[in-house]
């Protein structure tokens, strides 16, 4: 350990401690060398006060008088540092809290005069330590030799220059070193010791491994490592102690089910082969409790053979007559070893005439074990999923006549026989994720009730047939199939879930016979629309047409009570907005694009809820002169001599939505003061046959009517501060009429969900705000650009057009009229007409 702290001094700083023996004597010199002043000399322990004393000197040089004596302190002989395998006589220490130390008492000591060697300075010559630049600590007051042997104090020095600086090599052998200079050379070793010291600690640490020295792991090396956990590190299988083995048989003797399922077993064990002899040392079980064994459970074990012993190629019939002991398990029923290594089965398994249920999945048994299988003919369900099974499928099988269930999955099956119509109570066939091509029609032509047949290479058409009677499940999804049946339609009258995802079809037949269908999943595909008598069927609750070629939906789906998710992501459809409505909001909007006689009636009392029916000669205006006949069904608006004179003078806003009206009701053409009229949701297909002026309406409401034309209402209606017209959800095609001559003031027209084919810069003229979504627009005029500044809203997704496309329609109005701008030639712009100097005072900035 390094010595103790120095106390606080009264001397000047890093001086070492004075004595107390009074003023300091001059320094005695040698023939050769004066002694240096300096604390290299002394003896005293850092740290520690001197005690003095007065003692001879038994040493003296010949310039010296053999008379003089000299003061020398008693010092405590302490190692620099610590030697490895030195052992320290332990001394007694003064107490910590006193203030002056005790003197202590001198010991003998060997001399130390030989260490120094001879001075080679004259007597009183001063020479200066060779130090190195650090401030000189001043040499105490006294110094006292002592007397040791100097070979043993640099032994000593050199083995704390060992400790300090294990690299360095030893000094060698020399004539003994003078007082300077060994306490100097110590020093440097000290210094250069802690240098080399602080430089490893700053030396930064290499975080990253350099490209040569990257280790590449073998990795059968890490395969073979042990990280210290076992098999089961949350202790969760039962362990296969022979008492937990001892349990589970006795109790199997008891029960006659055995279950031996996860114990990590290799082979079957001795115990379970010999359950049945008898013991008379037994006594868990009474021998006349004991029942024969009809289920085996040995899943998710590690067994890689069945032994011949468990079950004996031998008859009932060989062994009656013999001594020998009989089959013990010819009563097992059920047998589950599936998620084993099994290769083979034990030839005698075809003598369990009991056996009705056998899993064998996730094991590597090949094709021909169906040799052994198949001479069971009691078997009801079969499971071979992921095995070794390759290539055409052994028509053996089609032997177990009294099979319900079979599962091939996970398999390399590339075909199935063609006997499989044998198979008359098969109710259940999962051939998924094999490499099937076809599936026999045969199959079809039994009591099937669950074809699982995805994740192949099923191509061409499905069915050949034009009725399956039976079939509730089929699962066809991730194939290539591009027909679903050869003919125009195929009745499936038990069919409850269909999915046919991920396909190549371009049509579904006609469902309408499919009457319990309830789940319908065709995403992936190409369908252009809906299956006809999509929406006749009432108990569908799940449709999916995710990522088809659909562009429309029919209006009718709103009428589909029980269906509560439709999902239409990934298709062209003229309304985008469908493609992220939930299905309540989506049969919602479909709801109101009805006619008025065909709306469901949830939706019809839903919206009347509130209104009650008063009879025409109570009619009463609201104070802000709004009259609501809504949902009245009426098809007529008569007015009595003692109402015309309140409407006519204080009604503003009328109401006459989701009536029967045909036309625009004549009476009112007397209601001067109208602002508001709204039709919407009637039966209106021309909406006036004679004229009729309504000087102060400005919003006039058609939508959701039988209209297809606009022709009548040009010619017949005068309303010259009319600003908005609202004639969406109708039938109105051709070319979009120049409104703005008909009505001046007319600033926004809604006609979107229509069938208008073809709209001129013209017609837009005046407008600001125009909504053509949803029609049968096939190109956008580019001069239509040039009203940018006054057209503020233009929306036309949903046309037939492909340009501009999609990506410049959602960025909004501008864009598009940007970009439609962009695409008129400059030279058309330098004509002599009007219009062309429209054109070009518009790019210059002057539109």
């Amino acid at each position: 350990m390094p010595p103790p702290l120095r106390p606080a001094s009264a001397t000047s700083n890093g001086s070492r401690p004075s004595t107390s023996d009074g003023p300091q004597p001059a320094a005695i010199s040698t023939p050769k060398r004066a002694a240096a002043a300096s604390n290299r000399l002394s003896m005293t322990v850092p740290g520690k006060r001197s005690a003095s004393t007065n003692v001879v000197s038994s040493a003296a040089t010949p310039s010296r008088q053999a008379s003089i004596s000299r003061r020398t302190s008693v010092i405590k002989k302490q190692p620099i540092s610590p030697v490895p395998g030195s052992q320290d006589t332990p001394k007694a220490r003064p107490p910590t809290n006193g203030k002056n130390l005790a003197l202590r008492t001198p010991r003998t000591r060997a001399s130390m005069g030989n260490m120094f060697g001879q001075a080679v300075s004259p007597p009183g010559a001063s020479v200066s330590s060779p130090s190195t630049d650090a401030p000189v600590r001043k040499t105490p007051d006294t110094v006292r030799r002592v007397a040791s042997s100097s070979s043993a104090l640099r032994d000593h020095i050199a083995k704390a220059k060992a400790a300090m600086k294990p690299d360095a090599a030893p000094a060698p052998a020399a004539t003994p070193a003078k007082t300077g200079s060994s306490s100097n050379a110590l020093r440097e070793q000290i210094a250069k010791a802690r240098e080399a010291a602080k430089r490893a600690k700053a030396e930064p640490v290499r975080n990253t491994t350099p490209p040569s020295d990257v280790i590449i792991p073998d990795p059968a090396e890490i395969a073979s490592f042990d990280f210290g956990l076992n098999e089961d590190p949350f202790n969760q299988r039962p362990k296969a102690g022979a008492s937990v083995l001892r349990r589970r048989i006795d109790a199997a003797r008891g029960d006659g089910r055995l279950n031996i399922a996860a114990m990590g077993l290799k082979e079957i064990p001795d115990d379970v082969l010999s359950m049945y002899i008898y013991d008379p040392n037994d006594t868990k079980v009474a021998w006349g409790e004991v029942v024969d064994l009809t289920s085996i459970l040995a899943a998710d074990n590690e067994l890689e053979a069945i032994p011949d012993s468990m079950f004996p190629d031998v008859s009932v019939e060989d062994v009656i007559d013999s001594d020998e002991a009989g089959p013990q398990f010819g009563g097992v029923q059920n047998m589950d070893l599936h998620g084993n290594m099994l290769q083979e089965l034990p030839m005698g398994l075809k003598r369990l005439s009991q056996l009705s249920k056998l899993n064998l999945s996730r094991n590597k048994l090949p094709m021909d074990v169906f040799d052994i299988i198949a001479q069971i003919p009691t078997l009801r369900e079969l499971k071979l999923a992921e095995n070794s099974l390759e290539g055409d499928l052994s028509p053996t099988l089609c032997d177990l006549t009294a099979l319900e269930v079979l599962d091939l999955q996970s398999n390399k099956l590339t075909s199935l026989p063609a006997g499989l119509e044998r198979l008359t109570q098969l109710r259940t066939l999962n051939v998924t994720d094999n490499q099937l091509r076809a599936i026999p029609s045969q199959v079809f032509s039994s009591a099937l009730v669950e074809l699982q047949a995805s994740k192949n290479r099923l191509e061409g058409a499905l069915f050949t047939q034009g009725s399956v009677p039976y079939l509730q499940e089929l699962h066809v999804a991730q194939n290539s199939l591009t027909l679903f049946c050869e003919g125009d339609s195929i009745d499936l009258p038990a069919l409850k879930i269909l999915n046919v995802s991920t396909n190549r079809l371009t049509s579904l037949p006609a469902v309408s016979t499919w009457s319990k269908l309830i789940t319908l999943l065709v995403g992936e595909n190409k369908l252009t629309a809906l299956p006809e008598g999509f929406t006749t069927l009432e108990q569908l609750r799940t449709a999916d047409f995710t990522g088809n070629d659909i562009t429309q939906l029919d209006e009718k789906i709103a009428l589909m009570e029980n269906l509560d998710h439709l999902t239409v992501a990934a298709n062209p459809l003229r309304d985008r907005k469908f493609l992220t409505m939930g299905t309540e909001d989506l049969k919602r909007d479909l709801a109101s694009r009805l006619p008025a006689e065909a709306a469901p009636a949830d939706v019809e009392e839903e919206l009347d809820d509130d209104i009650t029916e008063t009879p025409q000669s109570k009619w009463e205006l609201t104070p802000s002169g709004t009259l609501d006949l809504a949902g009245k069904d009426m098809s007529e608006l008569d007015v009595d001599d003692a109402t015309s004179e309140v409407l006519v003078n204080g009604l503003r806003q009328l109401h006459l939505q989701r009536n029967k009206f045909d036309a625009i009701p004549p009476v009112v053409q007397t209601f001067q003061h109208l602002t508001l009229l709204d039709l919407s949701r009637n039966t209106i297909e021309v909406v006036l046959s004679a004229p009729i002026e309504l000087p102060q309406l400005r919003d006039l409401r058609l939508a959701s009517n039988k209209l297809a034309s606009l022709n009548s209402l040009t010619e017949h209606l005068t309303a010259p501060h009319l600003i908005t017209l609202d004639v969406s959800i109708n039938r109105l095609s051709g070319a979009l009429p120049a409104l703005h001559v008909s009505f001046p003031s007319l600033t926004t027209l809604l006609a979107s969900d229509n069938r208008i084919s073809e709209v001129s810069p013209e017609s837009l003229t005046n407008l600001r705000i125009v909504n053509l979504g949803n029609n049968d627009i096939e190109r956008l005029e580019p001069r239509i650009g040039l009203l940018q500044g006054t057209l503020t809203g233009f929306e036309v997704e949903g046309n037939k057009f492909r340009v501009p496309n999609r990506q410049i329609l959602q960025k909004g109005t501008d864009a598009v009229l940007t970009w439609l701008r962009d695409k008129i030639p400059r030279e058309s712009w330098k004509s002599t007409d009007s219009a062309a100097t429209e054109f070009f005072d518009a790019d210059e900035g002057g539109f």
